[in-house]
């Protein structure tokens, strides 16, 4: 390479490597402005619904191609982009509020945006909420497509009267309002997580346009928010039985209808054993009558005809003492075996979805509380052999002793009688 053409390459890498400045001019025939009610803060540019836009990118290095993007709210991540055009300028034809957010021009180093702010319903964007029965905290937002969030007054319509859910007092905190950094969110608190006083349904968001001067003749922006929740669902009752007795589980559920029950059994009778989901009972099972334990009719229990042995009832007294407008499904098992044992679980279903708990049914044999005893018994009589066994031969040890003793005092006579002769025959 010549020297004159190695400067020119580095010249041309020098500039592709220096940043543009790059500008944005909107041009409009409608709109009008308005600030974030500061009297500093610059005024932004609104437009009606219908009216038209257009952005025209210039820079002071011109031949460099241009690129648009769009980020489609203020508090979004902004790797979520939709692709525009290239070119220097985007019009915006019969604009909706769908059209609205950040518009980002860049030429590969350098860029600049205009946040496009449309006076339309669509520029609230509401975030239902739909959790797994009922939370404590829930949040509820609208967000704001526009370069700044407008205060939000929530409110909710009971019957023939609206609250308006800002008003509530600050010592109240079924309801509190968040600031413009969380973009002003509604926070529902559901005292220790109680479904009732039931505060599931829809919300209204409204802009609050009390601080800023808007031209006559605009609507105020307003959206709904839904909030619903799948049914709360608990089990009580046994966690163990023995072979040939009753087993009982009683599952514990509000939001969803007395017949929005479904009952399903996992085997787990050994841990070499491969687990199946049996379904006991189900959503449209037809279910016949049949008589309680004791063998009197019983409205409420219900019997599967292709099991006997299992039948479903309701704890009315649990039902009729409950604040909280709880339903009961009583999964009753008359006559318990080892294939019983494993994991009962009580699915409850509503409108908005199901949600589900279980619970886990150990199976002892009826004899099982015996063998400790029988264990402790031959212990004992392991015990009582042994010490038998000890005393009979300590006592054949002593009668042999015994036997020995005669035997050992002749021998001493013996010995006695031999010693004078000895003496007499020694002196003469």
């Amino acid at each position: 390479m010549t020297p004159a053409g190695f400067c020119f390459c580095l010249l041309a890498l020098v500039l592709c490597l220096v940043s543009a400045t790059l500008r944005i001019e909107p041009k409009t025939s409608g709109g009008f402005l308005l600030s974030n009610g500061s009297a500093s803060a610059r005024k932004e540019l609104f437009l009606r619904p219908g009216e038209s836009l257009t952005l025209t990118c210039t820079s002071d290095w011109p031949g460099r191609p241009l690129n648009w993007t769009r980020v489609l709210q203020r508090d979004q991540d902004p790797s979520v982009v939709v692709r525009g055009i290239s070119g220097t300028s985007v019009t915006l034809n019969s604009i909706r509020g769908s059209d609205g957010g950040d518009y980002v021009c860049s030429d590969g180093t350098s860029k600049v945006s205009y946040f496009v702010n449309v006076w339309d319903n669509q520029s609230l964007v509401p975030q239902n909420v739909l959790t797994n029965g009922t939370y404590v905290h829930v949040y509820l937002k609208c967000h704001q497509r526009f370069a700044f969030n407008f205060p939000l007054t929530w409110t909710r319509k009971v019957g023939d009267t609206t609250y308006i859910l800002n008003d509530h007092p600050a010592d109240d905190k079924n309801y509190t309002i968040g600031g413009d950094e969380d973009g002003y969110h509604l926070s529902i608190f559901n005292h220790e997580y109680r479904r009732y006083p039931l505060k599931t349904g829809q919300y209204q968001c409204q802009l609050n346009t009390s601080r800023h001067s808007i031209p006559a003749g605009l609507q105020p922006l307003q959206q709904t928010v839904t909030y619903e929740a799948t049914p709360d669902v608990r089990i009580d009752g046994e966690r163990s039985a023995t072979t040939a007795s009753p087993f009982t589980a009683t599952c514990i559920y509000s939001g969803a209808a007395n017949d929005r029950v479904r009952w399903i059994f996992t085997n787990d009778s050994g841990e070499h054993e491969t687990a199946r989901k049996i379904v006991l009972v189900d959503y449209d099972d037809v279910l016949i009558p049949c008589p309680n334990a004791a063998g009197t009719e019983d409205p409420d229990r219900k019997c599967l005809a292709e099991n006997p042995r299992v039948s479903l009832t309701r704890d009315r007294s649990l039902e009729n003492s409950s604040t909280v407008h709880e339903h009961t499904s009583v999964l009753y098992i008359s006559n318990t075996t080892l294939e019983d044992r494993g994991t009962y679980e009580c699915f409850v279903r509503s409108d908005h979805g199901e949600n589900t708990a279980a619970t886990f049914l150990r199976i002892k044999d009826k004899y099982a509380a015996l063998w400790p005893a029988i264990g402790v018994l031959a212990e004992i009589v392991l015990l009582l052999l042994i010490i038998f066994l000890c005393e009979r031969r300590r006592s054949r040890v002593e009668e042999e002793e015994e036997a020995r003793q005669p035997l050992n005092a002749n021998a001493q006579n013996n010995n006695a009688s031999a010693e004078p002769a000895v003496a007499i025959r020694n002196r003469k």
